[in-house]
């Protein structure tokens, strides 16, 4: 029997918010190195319908997440993180990279992650902006700074932690991280009404919850190409909580 590469899923949510870099994105994940074509899914959850449509266009597979109008804005994006679990559940895939559609890592990441044979293992890749451009990673232990364990490692403190080895961490978020099928089958994206914290924050609660780590190769970096979020941002997280 002859030698078959995993099957492999990118996908995430999205919306048309997102769209002034979704072509780049879809041809970006085109370029991928490996040994066979990756498949796209893109659960949209746009305010309008008909984003699907455009989303296709360029070459993904895409389909419109089911939500009720009055539906916060957290809920939504719960729902799209796992309309991506399905897909990729249903569709026998062994892997999902969970990209989000303003990441963009480089054209080698899936071999690299791949070959540290781990469940949840992930690429790392800045938030916010401007002088509060951060890594995303937190640790899971004390940094070189003294800061306690579970501090944010912050790039322009702690750039001794990022020093081109696999790390494991307490968090990484989701926005560039490949996750083995039995993970899927065993955590189901959520959040809590009555506490802070987006879908990755809680995923990674449950891994801990579980005692699975999860790692982080910081050798890869991906580009964030978060527009304006100072701006932007602000105003969404502000109509995120349902609180």
């Amino acid at each position: 029997m002859s030698w078959k590469p995993p099957k492999i899923l990118v996908g995430a949510p999205t919306a048309d918010v997102k769209n002034y870099c979704a072509e780049d994105w879809v041809e970006n994940v085109k370029r991928f190195l490996y040994p066979t074509e990756v498949d796209v899914f893109l659960a949209d959850n746009s305010e309008s319908k008909g984003n699907e449509k455009y989303l296709k266009s360029l070459g993904a597979q895409s389909q419109r997440v089911n939500f009720a109008p009055d539906d916060p804005i957290i809920s939504r994006i719960t729902k799209g993180h796992n309309l991506v679990r399905q897909k990729a559940l249903e569709g026998g895939y062994d892997f999902l990279l969970h990209l989000e559609t303003d990441i963009f890592p480089p054209d080698d990441v899936l071999i690299r992650l791949l070959a540290h044979r781990k469940a949840v293992v992930g690429a790392s890749y800045d938030v916010f902006d401007w002088h509060d451009r951060e890594p995303v990673m937190i640790q899971i232990k004390e940094e070189h700074d003294k800061e306690p364990s579970g501090a944010h490692v912050k790039g322009k403190h702690n750039l001794l932690a990022y020093d081109g080895n696999l790390t494991q961490a307490w968090a990484n978020g989701i926005g560039c991280v490949l996750i083995h099928k039995s993970i899927l089958e065993l955590i189901e994206f959520r959040y809590d009404k009555d506490r802070d914290g987006f879908c990755d924050s809680w995923f990674a609660y449950d891994l801990r919850a579980k005692g699975i780590p999860m790692y982080v190769d910081t050798s890869i970096y991906a580009y964030h190409q978060n527009k304006d979020w100072r701006k932007f941002g602000n105003e969404f997280v502000s109509k995120v909580h349902t609180y």
